[in-house]
């Protein structure tokens, strides 16, 4: 959870090690980048290392080439996931300030409820 004065964000994600990965991008994709909570979900992923001994960087198809190849130029080794792969781990989002927004994930079947 983050809040202000204005608003409040609740969210939680699944995905074992990317878990507190995925809460940061969420987190930079609307205090930073200024994302709605639907957007910021479905922002492409990106997770290092999958398990605890893997050392690649996994991203979804939706980076850009030019990202993918800086990456590769400085040596890292990536993984590509198909567009909205469930195995990079999925979040809901739940943004309360005038009114409530929810975002919730195309990664997985799943719904972000609030009252």
């Amino acid at each position: 959870m983050a809040f202000s004065e204005e608003k409040m964000i609740i969210f939680g994600a699944a995905g074992a090690e990317g878990q507190p990965q995925t809460h940061v991008q969420l987190l930079i994709n609307m205090i930073d980048k200024d994302m709605n909570s639907q957007d910021a979900v479905d922002f492409p992923r990106l997770i290092y290392g999958r398990y605890i001994y893997d050392n690649k960087i996994n991203l979804e198809r939706m980076f850009s080439e030019k990202n993918v190849n800086g990456l590769l130029s400085r040596g890292y080794e990536i993984k590509i996931f198909d567009e909205f792969e469930n195995s990079l781990g999925f979040a809901n989002i739940i943004l309360k300030d005038q009114s409530m927004i929810v975002g919730e994930n195309p990664r997985m079947g799943s719904v972000a409820l609030g009252y």
